[in-house]
């Protein structure tokens, strides 16, 4: 394909037949790809006191905002190792001029989903007139009211025009429009869902009829009834993806300091997950686990429960893990495992809604080239955003004016009918096994025993967990420190628990009434850390 530069064609001759009658090769559904172009550039940039080559290379590519590895040659005037103030320096680098646009034809795509629509057609006159078509093959009637309805922009349209030679998008002989799948209306879009529902594939296919739009010029339309891509395996197959629609009234705006962002409160405390029974016939869980769970959560969130308004990107379910703002965490692992253990699911819930999650491998090397290591990390992307982009986009139209009202927030809806998912919800369960066990196995900051070791009732595990889901980081030292100010007040109990005989649930209790508010005391950050406590003693 041809280059465009700045959004703009560059001249190329049509390509012509003898009669210079204009005629249609070619119309398809298509995704548009931008290559970037470069063209090495020479800039010369005045060294500041006391640069060096690495400082001032770092300060251009920051100035210029361009890639370090984009940097060619770095050439001063004058040598110097440290600068004295006011050098020049030439530096050549790769710098964008123009983006190269190519179309790559696609079979598969989803409603209200945006696509574009290619004609390559021949010639310098006329005007092509496209109709979208749906084929109902085998079915009994067809899902879409012919032609089909789509968006161009905010306008509602039936039919694609281009002028021959003047709409050229790329020279010499492409066309395009994008569009969205779907009609205006709510009304109507609602219509097309509850029809694409009756389907068992939940799908439709889709062609094109062309038709020559000024009968003052000749267009040669060769296809048979005028029609392209109505072929088996030539047809656009747009499905309907249930992608949580039906929460789009659910979700409010909150705020959180001076903070708007969305929240969808839950339904499904973890005390009334339905399959407890099984997980503990099964032996994935016991009943005192349950009890912790049930009790620890209710400091935490429900089962389905959303929200986006701190300085996460997103934290949902009952443990409340997250999405960090670099877009990495605990909630893209749980994802992961979600992938492996349910690939279907997945693909229905998250890949057919716009999100996925993507494994990043390092490897650590020793001087032979030897990997001795290997970690891997997982980050969450929405339409391949991420990061802040995704933050922004999740928090998009949540506002001071919107305060405690509904708003439609597409990006989480996906998330709310996965958290709904009873094998989604099992995998929750099983992390906070997990976490529960991984917590009390630290150690003490300044003893060799576990933490395991000093505390065996429900109430005490379910403050470690407490501590450790809310402030990981902290739970060594704060348990250490509790466990300091006990023996000092009890200098001839012996360190090693097992040794505590009967006394084992006297001296647990004491330490679990000075640990339980020092978690939100001095250096400890935990939040309301008393008052969990307080709630926490009074199930447990």
């Amino acid at each position: 394909m041809a280059n465009v530069e700045f959004g703009k064609p560059r001249f190329q001759t049509p390509v012509m037949n003898e009669e210079n009658i204009s005629e249609v090769t070619a119309v398809y559904f298509a995704k548009r790809i931008l290559t970037p172009v470069y063209e090495n550039t020479e800039e010369i940039i005045v060294a500041k006191k006391g640069e060096n080559k690495k400082k001032i290379k770092a300060r251009f590519v920051t100035e210029h905002k361009i890639k370090k590895e984009d940097l060619i040659d770095y050439d001063p005037e004058t040598a110097f190792e440290k600068a004295k103030g006011e050098e020049k320096v030439t530096i050549t680098y790769k710098k964008k001029v123009r983006d190269s646009i190519s179309f790559k034809k696609i079979t598969k795509a989803k409603i209200k989903e945006k696509v574009w629509v290619v004609a390559t057609c021949n010639g310098t006159t006329g005007k092509l007139s496209i109709e979208i078509n749906e084929n109902k093959l085998t079915n009994a009637e067809t899902v879409y009211d012919n032609p089909v309805k789509f968006l161009i922009g905010e306008e509602e349209k039936t039919k694609i025009e281009f002028e021959i030679y003047k709409d050229i998008i790329v020279t010499p002989n492409t066309y395009a429009k994008e569009i969205t799948l779907q009609p205006k209306s709510k009304e109507d879009v609602k219509a097309l869902i509850d029809k694409f529902d009756k389907r068992t594939d939940k799908n439709a296919f889709l062609y094109f009829k062309a038709e020559n739009a000024d009968a003052a010029y000749e267009l040669k339309i060769f296809e048979v009834n005028k029609e392209f891509i109505n072929k088996d395996g030539e047809r656009l197959e747009v499905k309907y993806c249930n992608c949580g629609e039906k929460y789009q009234e659910t979700v409010e705006c909150t705020r959180y300091g001076s903070i708007y962002g969305p929240v969808y409160w839950g339904e499904l405390p973890l005390k009334d997950f339905p399959k407890w029974d099984d997980l503990i016939k099964n032996n994935s869980i016991t009943t005192d686990e349950k009890s912790i769970l049930i009790a620890m959560s209710e400091n935490e969130g429900k089962l389905d429960s959303i929200q986006s308004y701190d300085s996460e990107i997103l934290t949902a379910g009952a443990m409340q893990k997250t999405i960090n703002p670099e877009g990495y965490g605990e909630l893209p692992i749980q994802f992961w495992e979600f992938k492996k253990n349910y690939p279907e699911k997945y693909i229905l819930y998250l890949e057919n809604c716009n999100w996925k999650v993507e494994e990043e491998k390092k490897e650590k090397k020793d001087k032979k080239g030897i990997v001795i290591s290997t970690n891997y990390k997982y980050k969450a992307k929405y339409k391949d955003l991420s990061g802040k982009e995704l933050k922004d986009k999740i928090r998009e139209g949540f506002e001071k004016n919107k305060f405690k009202t509904k708003v439609n927030c597409e990006p989480i809806e996906p998330i709310i009918r996965l958290m709904k998912d009873s094998d989604y919800q099992i995998i929750q369960i099983k992390d906070f096994i997990k976490r529960l066990n991984s917590s009390l196995d630290k150690k003490p900051t300044g003893y060799s025993l576990k933490i395991s070791a000093f505390v065996s009732s429900n109430l005490g595990k379910a403050l470690v967990l407490d501590n450790d889901v809310n402030r990981p980081g902290q739970v060594d030292d704060c348990f250490g420190e509790a466990l300091d100010s006990f023996f000092k007040k009890n200098p001839k109990v012996s360190k090693i628990p097992s040794e505590w005989g009967t006394n084992f649930s006297t001296y647990e209790d004491e330490i679990l009434e000075i640990y339980g508010p020092l978690r939100g005391e001095g250096s400890y950050t935990m939040t309301s850390a008393t008052k969990r406590y307080n709630d926490l003693k009074s199930k447990l």
